[in-house]
């Protein structure tokens, strides 16, 4: 028996496998050969089009063309005017699944945040609002109002962690508190290692890794976060300093009434800080979490949240 070896679609017995295969592939050779001399005629032609193209382009531009001075570090004389008023909108939305990947629900929350407010000792929450859907390509509406924030005014170095911090806001759930942690976080991720930043290198913020208190509803451990100024772009016009963060497998245990909470965070983003003025300009955040949710009386369950953040300058 001679079992066939099969090149294209055609059988070659294996009793002369090689001068049958030489056969196929010099016939095959000839017209290949042909074809991509055609292809080439036709390849060399584009190509020349495209240089002639960028030719003509470059030949009116090149004299525009500069490679920036880049520091090694950024700026230590760069000194933030805390009582300049900057107004921004921080959108945050929640999309929940379950362990399989199955859509659960969405949940987004619009806000405007105003610092440099009474000469830079007061920040403000205004026109807070939080829409929600269980369907997973709907649009948000606009949502609804949430008049417990409107207004809420602190001291942008207040102890946020403290169980009285949100006393001023009774019926504040995780996710109106999530507001301020998450603010003051791109604000420290922005400031709290600008001297120590060098370009493209990746610092270790080994003081930040440790437990912080919720409010007194638990706690959320840092485990190891970097963070690196990786280049400059341009933002509403300044040029920004591009700084970016992250930070892997974060412990996160929190317990309100009767349901506790258990899981690990990863989150990452990046801060955009002008290089002129040294005010913020744009930010991001992204947050993976899993969690373990036990309720007396009902069944545990588990799943995973992903989180985006954007925070916008607006003035």
């Amino acid at each position: 028996m001679h079992l066939p070896f099969l090149f294209g679609d055609q059988f070659i017995p294996f009793r002369h496998p090689i001068r049958r295969l030489g056969k196929i592939l010099f016939s095959a050779g000839i017209h290949f050969s042909s074809f991509v001399r055609h292809k080439k005629r036709k390849m060399k032609n584009t190509i020349l089009s495209i240089i002639a193209l960028m030719g003509i382009c470059l030949s009116g531009n090149a004299q525009n063309l500069t490679f920036p001075d880049i520091p090694r570090q950024l700026p230590r004389d760069l000194v933030l005017d805390s009582t300049v008023v900057r107004s921004y909108e921080m959108i945050t939305e929640y999309h929940d699944y379950d362990l399989k990947g199955n859509f659960q629900r969405k949940t987004r929350i619009t806000a405007d945040y105003t610092s440099g407010l009474e000469n830079g000792t007061t920040v403000r929450w205004n026109n807070v609002f939080m829409a929600q859907t269980y369907e997973e390509y709907a649009d948000f509406s606009m949502g609804t109002k949430q008049e417990l924030m409107e207004g809420f005014s602190y001291a942008p170095a207040g102890n946020i962690e403290s169980a009285t911090f949100f006393d001023g806001i009774p019926g504040a759930d995780i996710m109106h508190k999530n507001l301020v942690w998450d603010m003051v976080a791109l604000e420290g991720f922005a400031y709290w290692y600008w001297d120590d930043l060098r370009m493209n290198i990746e610092y270790k913020a080994g003081n930040l890794n440790a437990a912080v208190d919720l409010a007194g509803e638990g706690t959320f451990t840092n485990k190891d976060i970097r963070i690196q100024w990786i280049g400059i772009t341009v933002i509403n016009g300044e040029i920004c300093a591009i700084i970016k963060y992250y930070t892997m497998n974060n412990l996160l245990n929190v317990k309100t009434g009767d349901i506790s909470v258990t899981g690990r965070s990863h989150y990452w983003g990046e801060v955009y800080v002008s290089l002129q003025d040294k005010e913020i300009e744009f930010a991001t955040l992204f947050e993976d979490v899993i969690t373990e949710v036990v309720m007396p009386g009902q069944t545990d369950f588990s799943g995973y949240t992903v989180r985006y953040i954007t925070l916008t300058r607006k003035s």
